[in-house]
């Protein structure tokens, strides 16, 4: 059986951990996109819903100046 994340109305202590996580990315991904160059809008809808992944994305991804001129 699945453990359920809600128990008696209270979430365990592994779901606030993941909670605060997927919050914590999205003021993150919105900031290193701006100072990236990347656009803020679509960077904090990739972290809402990609959560760590989307700063993640955007470490590997890098400054985008940097990427247009390696492609010019």
């Amino acid at each position: 059986m699945v453990a359920m994340a809600v128990r008696d109305g209270q979430m365990d202590a592994w779901s606030i951990f993941v909670f605060i996580v997927f919050l914590a990315s999205v003021p993150l991904a919105t900031e290193m996109a701006r100072e990236r160059g990347r656009s803020r809008k679509l960077w904090f809808w990739m972290a809402f819903c990609g959560g760590p992944l989307a700063p993640s994305a955007l470490l590997v991804l890098g400054d985008r100046r940097d990427s247009e001129a390696n492609h010019a």
